[in-house]
Order: C-alpha cells, then sequence, then structure tokens
C-alpha cells in the first residue's frame, strides 16, 4: 500500500499497488543480512518484467500542503521555481496554496499569518488536523480533540 494524494478530491488514501522491480530487488537484497536467507518471487519472470521500473516519487503521489507550509516557514516565497528532486504537479501546488489560504494559515500574497500560520508549524501534524487543535484551546475540548487526532 502507498499514499495517493488526489488533488481533485483533496483527499489522501493509501491504494494497493503492485511493488516496482526496484523496490522488489531492494527486498530481496535484505534476505540474508543477518542469517543466510533466500528469497523467492512468487511471480513470473515475464510479471517480474512488466512491474513499474521504479516506484513513483512521494513527492508527486502525495499531499504538498505540509511541505508548502514548511517551505513558507523557511522564507522560500517562490515555492514554484523550488528546486524539488521530483517535482510536484502544478495542480498539486495550486490545491496546497488553496487548503493553507481556507485555513487562514496564510493571507493573499502568500505570506504565513501570526495567528494560525506560524503556530501551525510548531504542530508536527497535517495543517488541517492542527487547525482543529488550534481551535479546540479556544472551544474548551482539547482533551477529546487530542483523543481524535
Amino acid at each position: 500500500k502507498l499514499p495517493h494524494y488526489d488533488p481533485d478530491i483533496g483527499r489522501e488514501s493509501l491504494v494497493v499497488q503492485p511493488v516496482s522491480r526496484a523496490q522488489s530487488r531492494q527486498r530481496a537484497g535484505r534476505a540474508g543480512r543477518v542469517k543466510p536467507g533466500k528469497c523467492f518471487r512468487l511471480c513470473t519472470e515475464g510479471s517480474f518484467l512488466k512491474l513499474a521500473k521504479q516506484t513513483v516519487p512521494e513527492m508527486k503521489r502525495t499531499s504538498m500542503t505540509w511541505t508548502v507550509l514548511q517551505l513558507k516557514a523557511l522564507g522560500i516565497d517562490d515555492i514554484a521555481n523550488f528546486p524539488f528532486l521530483s517535482n510536484p504537479s502544478a495542480q498539486s501546488l495550486i490545491r496546497a496554496f488553496e487548503i493553507l489560504y481556507s485555513l487562514n494559515a496564510i493571507d493573499s500574497a502568500g505570506r504565513l499569518t501570526e495567528e494560525i500560520g506560524i503556530r501551525l508549524i510548531q504542530l508536527p501534524v497535517e495543517p488541517r488536523l492542527g487547525v482543529v487543535l488550534l481551535s479546540s484551546l479556544s472551544n474548551g475540548c482539547s482533551e477529546e480533540i487530542l483523543t481524535i487526532v
């Protein structure tokens, strides 16, 4: 299972996918590290060769909301031209900005807001959940929300 983000609906889910050839080779390399061992692939050679050569980089298949928030906190404003190792889709970046703006984490100029944005950076959770945690403080239900989040 691999995390996959759909920017159209704004939802991340775990999707069952076949391993890539690179992942398969990496797993085979683990056999025999601690004790003598063997690795058996339970597929034909033809099926193995039909597998994707590499796994799609996580940057291209997960939400960019947390990444954009962190880059903003580091003072990087030109995120569209940031030299990512694997460039995320433009749609994913746009969706990340839309989500952060709707959460009031960034203003209309794309700067972090004092009230939410700066405080969100300090929480090691996805920004949407961070806003829920922050709003629970003013609503007096922090213990209940901590249980849920």
